[in-house]
C-alpha cells in the first residue's frame, strides 16, 4: 500500500509487518496463516492470498467490501462485531469459533489493533489459524 509516514499502517504486536509507515504485504501474503486487516467501517483494507482463497477470490476482490458479504449478518451481529469493536478499543482479542462452510473444523481468530503512525486504531489484523482438530491429520 502507498500510505505515507503519516498515514501508514503500524500494528500492535505483530513485529515486522509495517516498515517504513507501509504494511508489508510480502510478509503478510507470506505466513501459514489466513490473513486480514479489517478497518474501523467493517470493510477489507488487504487479505492475502490463502484467506481471499477461502471465498475462491483473489485478494483485490475482497478489498473494499464489508465482511458481512462473506460471514453472514447473523455471524456478524452475533460475534464478530463485538470483537472487532473491542480490538478497535486497543484491545487484542482471541477467540475460536466453528464455520458452517468447513462442517465442525474450529478456527482461532486473533485480532491485532492496527495503529496509525500517530497512534490513531485504523482497524484490526486479523490472522485465523485452523485448530489442529480440523487439520489433515499428519502421518506419524
Amino acid at each position: 500500500f502507498g500510505l505515507t509516514q503519516s498515514e501508514g499502517m503500524r500494528p500492535l504486536a505483530a513485529a515486522r509487518v509495517v516498515e517504513d509507515g507501509l504494511l508489508n504485504e510480502a510478509i503478510l501474503d507470506s505466513l501459514p496463516d489466513r490473513v486480514a486487516v479489517i478497518t474501523t467501517d467493517y470493510r477489507y483494507l488487504y487479505s492475502n492470498p490463502l484467506n481471499a482463497g477461502r471465498f475462491s477470490l483473489k485478494p483485490i476482490d475482497l478489498v473494499g467490501r464489508h465482511i458481512v458479504e462473506f460471514i453472514g449478518f447473523h455471524r456478524f451481529e452475533s460475534s464478530m462485531k463485538r470483537n472487532l469493536d473491542r480490538c478497535f478499543a486497543g484491545e487484542v482479542v482471541e477467540y475460536d469459533y466453528v464455520s458452517s462452510r468447513r462442517g465442525n473444523g474450529a478456527t482461532r481468530c486473533r485480532m491485532t489493533p492496527c495503529l496509525s503512525a500517530s497512534g490513531s486504531v485504523l482497524g484490526a489484523i486479523l490472522v485465523l489459524q485452523e485448530e489442529l482438530s480440523s487439520r489433515s491429520p499428519v502421518a506419524a
